[in-house]
């Protein structure tokens, strides 16, 4: 019975030195294969998000331009308007803003918006072609 036990010990003690031998050939061909893998992979996954993400915050960037702008020019319009009936005499507002729609600072700031964008998409147009030639 003894015998037995130290044969299966023996065999186990063999098995072991088999696999620990084999685990670290085969780990080490398989971190060989992925570095050279993901050496060639991670480089171009990087370029590419990055060139989607300098596209997107570009065009981000006009976006909140011209947002940020509209919202100035509608206040600096309101405001004017503002002044302007407390300057003017009540009855010429009156019959004044009978020619006026009642969204009169709304109707200037969509004309104002319009400039605007094609201003800052002009921007974005050149300096995109400069960082390209860059």
């Amino acid at each position: 019975m003894f015998f037995l036990i130290r044969l299966a010990i023996s065999f186990l003690r063999a098995i072991y030195k088999w696999l620990v031998g084999l685990f670290p050939a085969f780990f080490a061909r398989l971190t060989a294969w992925l570095t050279g893998f993901l050496g060639a992979v991670v480089p171009a996954l990087v370029l590419a998000v990055t060139q989607l993400l300098s596209g997107i915050t570009r065009y981000l960037m006009g976006l909140a331009a011209v947002f940020a702008a509209v919202g100035v020019f509608m206040v600096v319009i309101n405001q004017l308007l503002k002044m302007l009936i407390f300057i003017v005499p009540a009855e010429l507002v009156h019959v004044g803003s009978m020619f006026l729609p009642s969204n009169i600072s709304a109707c200037i700031t969509i004309l104002i918006m319009a400039r605007i964008k094609s201003l800052v998409f002009f921007w974005v147009a050149r300096t995109a072609e400069g960082m390209a030639k860059a």
